[in-house]
C-alpha cells in the first residue's frame, strides 16, 4: 500500500508501479486530500499494469502540436493547411501551457475569447476539434502516453451555421456568361456534378490517384483527392463531356507538358485563388457586392463595387476604428454543388444515388444540402389548397343530396 507524507508545505506520495518499484512523486500541492486523490489514481493504474511516465507531467501545448502535425503528414490528410491555421489561434491562447494545466475552464475560456474577436462557431469547432484530436493522440496513441487525461471539450451548436445558398437557372447562366473562359469550365462541372472546387482545380490527365478518361465519358477520383477518402466515379455527360473534351484539345494544342485538366489559358499553369475574379463576375453578372460585418461592434459596411486586396487591407469600421472583418458574400462557389444535389433529387434520382454521385457519407448531410427552396412551397401550398377545395366540394355533394326516409308510425 502506498502513502502520504509531507516536505515542507507539500505533500508527496509513495507507492509501487506495476513493476512493483517504489515511487516516490511530489503531488504540487499542500492539500492532503488532493495527495490522496493522486496516489488512488497511480494504485489504480499500477492495478492495470500501467505505468505512469514521470515526464507526461512536463509534456507541453507545443509538443502535442507536433504530434498532431505529424499524424497528418504520416497519414497524408489534405487538410494539414486548415489544421496549421487553427493551430496558429490556439498556440496565441495555449502556446506557454503545460498539457496538465489545459482543463475545460480554461478550454471555454478560450471560446469565449475566439467569441469575443468574432470567430465564426464552425471556425471554434475546427480548432476544438484539433485540440481534442492532439490529447487523444498523446494520450491513447503514444507509448508510453504524453499526458494521462483527455479534458473534456464540447463543441458548439452549428445549426444556425448552415448556408442555404442555391444558383437558379437564371443566375447561373448570367454568371457563365460573365466568368473568364478559363473559369467557365470548372463552373459548369460544378453546376453540372456536384464536385467539390477543390476536387476540380486538382483534376489531372493522367494520375495515380485521379484519372481522366474521356474514351469512358468519366473521371475516376481516388481516396487521396477525395474530401472523405473515399473514392468515386463522376461520368460525363453532355456539357459536361464538351467541357472536358475542349480542354483537352487547348491543352494538346498551346500546352502539352500540362498535366492538370483545368488551366490559365495565358499561362498554361494551374488555376488557384480566383476569389476577386469571382467577386468581380457576381457584380457583374447579378450586381452582388460582398459586405463585411466588424468583429467588434458587428457594423455592416456593404461597398458599392468589389474591394481589392489592398482596399480590403486599409478598410476600417466608422464606429468603433476597428480594423477586423468578416467577409460573406451572397454567392459562393460551394452552392453549385448544393444546386446539382437538388437538382438531382427533382429530377427523380434515387438519394442513395445521389449520395454515390455527390460522395455524402450520411443522410443528415444529404438533408442539408436538399433544402426547401420557396418555389416548391408555394408549389405544395397550392397543392395543399386544391386538395382542401377539392374535399369541401364533395362534403357539400354530400350535404345537397335528398335522402328519402321511410315513415315510422310510432305510438
Amino acid at each position: 500500500m502506498g502513502s502520504v507524507y509531507k516536505r515542507g508545505e507539500t505533500y508527496w506520495i509513495k507507492y509501487r508501479d506495476a513493476n512493483e518499484i517504489l515511487r516516490r512523486e511530489s503531488s504540487e500541492s499542500s492539500d492532503k486530500v488532493t495527495a490522496k486523490e493522486l496516489l488512488l489514481e497511480r494504485e489504480l493504474a499500477a492495478a492495470k499494469g500501467r505505468n505512469v511516465d514521470m515526464k507526461a507531467k512536463k509534456t507541453t501545448f507545443e509538443a502535442l502540436t507536433l504530434l498532431i502535425i505529424n499524424d497528418y503528414k504520416i497519414n497524408e490528410y489534405r487538410s494539414l493547411g486548415r489544421l496549421k491555421r487553427s493551430l496558429s489561434h490556439l498556440s496565441k491562447y495555449f502556446g506557454k501551457k503545460l498539457a496538465r494545466n489545459i482543463s475545460t475552464d480554461v478550454i471555454n475560456a478560450y471560446i469565449i475569447i475566439r467569441k469575443d474577436e468574432g470567430a465564426a462557431k464552425a471556425t471554434i469547432n475546427r480548432e476544438l476539434s484539433a485540440l481534442k484530436r492532439m490529447f487523444n493522440i498523446a494520450c491513447k496513441e503514444c507509448t508510453p502516453p504524453k499526458v494521462y487525461f483527455v479534458p473534456s471539450i464540447k463543441m458548439l451548436d452549428e445549426t444556425d451555421n448552415v448556408r442555404i445558398g442555391f444558383f437558379e437557372f437564371e443566375p447561373f447562366f448570367k454568371v457563365k456568361e460573365a466568368l473568364p473562359n478559363h473559369l467557365k469550365g470548372p463552373f459548369v462541372l460544378a453546376h453540372r456534378t456536384g464536385m467539390r472546387m477543390e476536387e476540380i482545380l486538382s483534376l489531372k490527365w493522367d494520375d495515380d490517384d485521379v484519372k481522366v478518361n474521356i474514351f469512358e465519358r468519366k473521371i475516376e477520383l481516388g481516396p487521396k483527392s477525395v474530401k472523405n477518402k473515399e473514392p468515386r466515379a463522376v461520368f460525363l455527360q453532355g456539357e459536361t463531356y464538351e467541357v472536358i473534351k475542349r480542354q483537352k484539345a487547348i491543352r494538346d494544342m498551346y500546352y502539352p507538358s500540362c498535366e492538370y485538366v483545368f488551366f490559365n489559358l495565358q499561362t498554361g499553369e494551374r488555376i488557384k485563388d480566383f476569389r476577386f475574379v469571382w467577386e468581380r463576375t457576381l457584380f457583374k453578372a447579378l450586381g452582388i457586392v460582398a459586405r463585411y460585418t466588424c468583429t467588434s461592434c458587428k457594423t455592416i459596411i456593404r461597398p458599392q463595387t468589389p474591394l481589392t486586396k489592398k482596399q480590403r487591407k486599409n478598410l476600417v469600421c466608422s464606429e468603433c476604428n476597428e480594423t477586423k472583418f468578416k467577409k460573406s458574400n451572397a454567392k459562393i462557389f460551394h452552392d453549385l454543388r448544393r444546386t446539382a444535389v437538388r437538382n438531382a433529387i427533382k429530377a427523380g434520382v434515387p438519394e442513395k444515388v445521389v449520395m454515390e454521385m455527390s460522395g455524402h457519407k450520411t443522410r443528415s448531410v444529404l438533408d442539408r444540402y436538399n433544402i426547401i427552396c420557396e418555389e416548391e412551397q408555394k408549389d405544395a401550398a397550392k397543392k395543399i389548397s386544391e386538395r382542401n377545395k377539392e374535399m369541401e366540394e364533395q362534403y357539400r355533394e354530400m350535404m345537397n343530396e335528398t335522402i328519402s326516409i321511410p315513415f315510422v308510425n310510432q305510438k
